[in-house]
């Protein structure tokens, strides 16, 4: 094709495909070539560990056009997380960063992503620097309280954040051991419980990130009318994916982000259908040279 010329090609969907750390070198080769203008690319639930991370992370400055990279559940550490997070900062158009867990990780056999202290300051400079992030999700994270209060103090200065989300699975090594002295009206303390300063410090996330949605979408726009409906344009092309609502998937999923639902599959033990599904090839051609 011509020198300089862009292939049409925007949104590559490759979630679940099996791809490994070679498949990831591939696409960081092509995001830096000149006739790349991908602006998504969805690559969750797939093998590519620390070293797909390295080579996606040596591309990402080299793709000024990328605003959407999703990649829960790929086995990345900690160090793929930081050399993710260090290519990422400051890059001129990534919108979308998402470093969390897939809902369908352990049905697929896939590794969750593994985010330990060792990010914390990667994640800083990166919500810190002048761009365009607007999403940023880790999800649980193995890191204590005053890691995620950490990050949390560089969301509340973001101007562009509209959603963030982090939280903690290890307890808080300043936090006292429980003790319990038996009694009628006395239950036992909850060490996973939030402490006030935590409940303080995501109240203080939540208004500020709420301040920026009215900013980017209008006064009357509220959180909750945002995760409803414009996060999903936020993550999604809007000209490329059908909206389809469904009233009790829309139901069970704010439920469930509320933490007031475990959302249940649709597969039991031993079900086939998993398997089916997983063991699914794509029509070949006899005539297909080998």
């Amino acid at each position: 094709m011509p020198e300089g010329a862009k292939l049409p090609l925007k949104h590559i969907y490759l979630n679940g495909n099996g791809i490994s750390s070679e498949g990831a070198q591939a696409i960081g080769k092509f995001l830096v070539s000149p006739h790349c203008g991908l602006t998504s690319i969805y690559m969750s639930s797939n093998p590519m560990g620390d070293s797909g991370a390295n080579a996606l992370a040596q591309a990402l400055p080299k793709a000024p056009y990328l605003t959407r990279l999703l990649l829960q559940s790929i086995g990345v550490s900690t160090k793929g997380a930081v050399a993710l997070c260090k290519a990422a900062t400051g890059h001129p158009a990534l919108e979308v960063l998402d470093l969390g867990q897939a809902y369908a990780t352990h049905d697929l056999g896939q590794a969750y992503n593994y985010i330990e202290d060792g990010a914390v300051t990667a994640i800083q400079d990166l919500v810190s620097a002048e761009s365009h992030l607007s999403y940023l999700n880790f999800g649980h994270m193995a890191v204590t309280p005053p890691a995620i209060n950490l990050i949390s103090e560089a969301v509340l200065k973001s101007p562009s954040l509209v959603y963030f989300a982090a939280y903690p699975i290890l307890p808080d090594p300043a936090l006292k051991a429980a003790t319990f002295r038996p009694a009628v009206d006395t239950t036992f303390a909850n060490p996973a419980e939030p402490t006030r300063p935590q409940i303080l410090m995501s109240k203080a996330v939540q208004e500020h990130l709420s301040a920026n949605v009215k900013t980017r979408y209008g006064e009357e726009t509220s959180y909750s009318q945002f995760m409803e409906e414009d996060r999903r344009w936020l993550v999604s092309d809007k000209t490329d994916v059908r909206k389809i609502d469904s009233v009790y998937r829309n139901r069970d999923a704010g439920l469930a982000r509320r933490r007031l639902l475990t959302l249940v599959k649709n597969w039991e033990e031993g079900d086939e259908t998993l398997d089916r599904v997983m063991a699914a090839h794509a029509p070949t051609c006899s005539l297909r040279r080998h």
